[in-house]
């Protein structure tokens, strides 16, 4: 049976890029995927849930999917990049021991933060789809480590709480260094695999048993990322100066929060005039609703001799239907 390999990281770190390169120039050794189950190995549910590594397989698609994998490495090396997958890593060693080899892939917090609002990737937007509800972590998640955030959560800006995110899973990740020491585990740094620097790129792949071919180094100047978005939200950069927790691993990790300024966020912004005309536009609502007249009667009505209704106007002045 062949090696497995997993990844470890936030959204928003390069994993589409890494994902769609390693399956076009290692196809012939690797079978690679992206995000299989997604939000289906509901980490929200199992994060840090080591006594409950079992419990997981209860859920169809979780057991499903090991299945899947054990039958794949019967010819082929397997590596599975996706953030959802990081509270099943646990079940990963449990149900493939020493076959499983673990990558941290990390990018700075500052900028991940940044590109983590534009997704509104944060507990307490406006989104609600399976990623949010299933994989989202916040202050009253079992497991987390950073517990008494919940006290400020209300003040944190969307940016900060997108912090939170990145702080509580790479703390994570130090934790599941030491707890499986009996595992391969590298820490790669996003920045220093796109970097162009064969060396980086090099060191990836010889920890994923793969020869290096020159064709990755050459893809570093191809761009990809199908789901990138704006925001018209503030970020300031600035604010992760407010969480001791954050500053200290960045450090770890060997980043400088300071590197990254204000103007170099902007590319995560929608440009002035859309923002301008968002605030338009909703101003204009506003004042719409605020000045409507009530609602007008029904627009059919019944006749006693049985013909046909006829269709009344609605106010021009005022209300709209939805």
């Amino acid at each position: 049976m062949h090696r497995i390999f997993v990844f470890l990281s936030t959204p928003r770190t390069g994993t589409q890029w890494l994902a769609a390169n390693l399956a076009r120039i290692y196809g012939d050794l690797a079978s690679v995927t992206h995000e299989p189950i997604g939000p289906l190995y509901r980490p929200r549910e199992y994060f840090r849930a080591y006594d409950r590594v079992e419990d997981m397989l209860a859920v169809p698609e979780i057991a499903d999917h090991m299945a899947h994998i054990e039958e794949r490495t019967t010819s082929k090396a397997y590596i599975e990049l996706g953030w959802q997958s990081y509270a099943a890593i646990p079940l990963f060693v449990h149900r493939f021991g020493k076959r499983v080899a673990v990558i941290q892939l990390t990018r700075n917090p500052v900028s991940t933060a940044a590109s983590l609002v534009t997704h509104r990737f944060y507990a307490g937007s406006s989104r609600n789809d399976a990623h949010t509800r299933l994989g989202l972590l916040d202050p009253w998640t079992p497991g987390v480590k950073l517990a008494d955030y919940a006290d400020r959560w209300a003040r944190l800006s969307p940016y900060e709480r997108c912090l939170f995110y990145w702080t509580e899973i790479y703390m994570y990740g130090e934790e599941l260094s030491a707890r499986l020491s009996g595992n391969d585990f590298l820490v790669a740094r996003m920045e220093d695999v796109l970097s162009g620097d064969a060396a980086h790129l090099e060191a990836l792949t010889s920890f994923l048993e793969l020869p290096f071919r020159s064709e990755l180094t050459r893809a570093t100047d191809q761009v990809v990322d199908a789901r990138k978005k704006r925001t018209d939200l503030k970020l300031d950069p600035t604010e992760v100066l407010d969480h001791p927790h954050t500053l200290g691993l960045a450090a770890r990790l060997k980043y400088d929060v300071r590197s990254i300024d204000g103007k170099t966020l902007r590319r995560y912004r929608n440009p002035l005039w859309r923002r301008a005309a968002h605030s338009r536009l909703i101003l204009g609502l506003r004042t719409l609703f605020r000045t409507s007249s009530p609602p007008p009667g029904p627009l059919r009505t019944k006749r006693p001799d049985g013909e046909r209704p006829r269709r009344r106007k609605a106010p021009r002045s005022g209300h709209m239907e939805t």
